[in-house]
This record gives C-alpha cells, structure tokens and sequence, in this order.
C-alpha cells in the first residue's frame, strides 16, 4: 500500500510539473509570437511591392555579410553595421521592383582633396557584374556625413539577388551601413558558398593604383584603386568561394612599422584600434 501511495504520489506530481511546465512554455510561445509579430511590420507579406525602409540592424537575419565588419552605435546612438574594408560584401535577395537604395554614413581620414572623397563599389545583380562603377561622394573630412548609394535601378518586379562589393582599402574612409530602401520585402538569405578564402596582402591585395591609365595620374585616388578588379577577386569568383581580405597597402611583412601583425586582429586598423 506504502509503494501503491508513493507511486500515486509521485504520477500526481509529475503530472503537475508537466502541466506548469506546459503552461510555462505556452507563456514564453506566446510571448515570442507577440515578439515576431511586433516585428511583422518590418517584413510585410511577399507581393508587396509598395515603398520601404528597412533598418539594417532589423533584417540582418536576411542579409548575408562577407569579410570583416561589426554592429556599434553610430554618433546618435543607433545601430549600423561598419562596411569599411575592401572586398566587404553586403548581399541579400529581395522580392522587389524598381531602385534599391543603400543609407550610409562616410568619414573621411583627414583628406578633402578631390580624388580622395569618392567611394567605388562594384555590384552583381542576379549573378551579373554590372559595368557601371557605382560611387558616392563626401565632402567632409574627420565627421559623418550622410550619402545614399543606388544599387539597382528599374528592375522587374519579382525575386531579384543583388551583391555589394567595397572596392577600396579601409584607409580611404569609414562607412556605417543605416538603412536598404526598395518597393518590396527581403527574402531568404543567400546561402553560404562551398568555399570561403582569406586573402592576406599588401597594395596588390587592395588594388592600389591598378586602374591609373596614365603616369600623371595619382595612384593613391580611390577612382584608381578597385579590389574587385585583382588576383585575389578573380581566384575567388573563379572558384565560386566566398572571399575576406586583410589588406594594407604599403606594409605586410616589412620592418617597418606597423608590420602585418599589428593590425591583422583588428576590423579597421584607423577606425578601431
């Protein structure tokens, strides 16, 4: 009778457990479906092709992020994600129609010349490089200033892949990414290639001065320079592999200072030290 009592006592409380722990995890459900869909504005229904702004930071779970970048808090204290290194690609897969529009902060490192303000990147549309060099211009040194970057322009409505390629070296500026601004939704985010390489260099990594078409043109311009456009870039999409660079130009494994290995463990070796 004792054993008979024991077990009875010991269902009955299990079954208690089971029922708190089921009325718990309904409770903590419920709370993460109001979350989901406190946010369902942000990703409205596919076929929706009006007019939106996306934050970054609120859709990073559909936007695939090649090479070596950080979330922070831009000056105002809201979130971006830093673009600032060659070969840093942004890409993602929209159902859209129309322009795409990047919202991006740059800063310049002390030069306001002409030449030094421009910003180049290169861009892959459905799996085609397009021809145009896509660039934004600053004309302020050592502060943000607000750019927008046009991406795609008139395109057909329905699922669309779009990559952004950074063609110059992180010494030319840093860049927060804000806002992606398009009529119609993100959808899954690309898929990891088989392959990812790390390329690891001085200027020939970085492409320093590979498109100066003549002597009197400065090699150090950022018009001049395209990462996109090297050995390193060619192997990788020759490959089909995803591609990271650490690249400086002017010091790699040399006596002098900083060599390599000051500023291989850092995202942006001005910005960040």
């Amino acid at each position: 009778l004792l054993a008979m009592c024991l077990c009875s006592c010991v269902t009955d409380t299990s079954g208690d457990k089971a029922s708190a722990n089921s009325e718990k995890t309904s409770s903590v459900a419920s709370k993460a479906e109001s979350q989901v869909e406190s946010k369902e504005p942000v990703i409205p229904a596919v076929n929706d092709y009006s007019e939106r702004t996306y934050n970054v930071v609120d859709i990073l779970d559909y936007l695939k992020l090649d090479g070596r970048y950080r979330q922070k808090k831009d000056e105002f204290g809201k979130d971006v994600i830093t673009y600032d290194n060659a070969y840093n690609c942004i890409s993602f897969v929209a159902d859209c129609e129309g322009d795409i529009t990047l919202a991006v902060d740059l800063k310049l490192f002390g030069a306001e010349a002409e030449g030094y303000r421009e910003r180049y990147f290169t861009v892959y549309i459905d799996g085609v490089r397009q021809e145009e060099r896509y660039s934004i211009s600053s004309n302020a040194a050592m502060i943000y200033s607000p750019c927008t970057l046009t991406v795609a322009k008139g395109l057909s409505k329905g699922k669309h892949t779009i990559e952004i390629y950074r063609q110059n070296e992180s010494n030319h500026c840093a860049m927060n990414l804000k806002s992606i601004t398009m009529k119609g939704v993100p959808c899954e985010k690309p898929a990891d290639r088989d392959l990812l390489i790390e390329f690891v260099g001085d200027s020939i990594t970085a492409g320093y001065g590979n498109l100066v078409a003549s002597g009197t043109e400065s090699a150090g311009h950022a018009k001049n320079s395209d990462a996109t456009s090297t050995y390193a870039f060619v192997a990788a999409k020759s490959l089909n592999a995803d591609i990271t660079a650490t690249c400086r130009s002017g010091h790699m494994f040399a006596t002098e200072k900083p060599v390599f290995s000051d500023f291989y463990n850092q995202i942006n070796w001005i910005r960040d030290n």
